[in-house]
């Protein structure tokens, strides 16, 4: 169903894009005071060993 007024629909439109943008821009702002408060020796990075990566690397293709 269209909107009846074109430029009420564009607005709301844009509203809720502005207000999107705002959330993940605090969000962002959030996480980079909390990450400049932590010291290097504080960041923990979680992703595969290398040892599970070796194992991959060794694996055959087609698995």
């Amino acid at each position: 169903m269209t909107h009846p007024d074109p430029d009420c629909a564009a607005r709301e439109h844009a509203e809720r894009a502005v207000s999107r943008f705002d959330e993940l821009l605090g969000t962002y702002l959030s996480l980079m005071a909390t990450i400049n408060e932590t010291s290097p020796d504080e960041w923990h990075v979680t992703g595969p060993s290398d040892e599970w990566i070796a194992a991959a690397l060794r694996a055959p293709a087609d698995a």
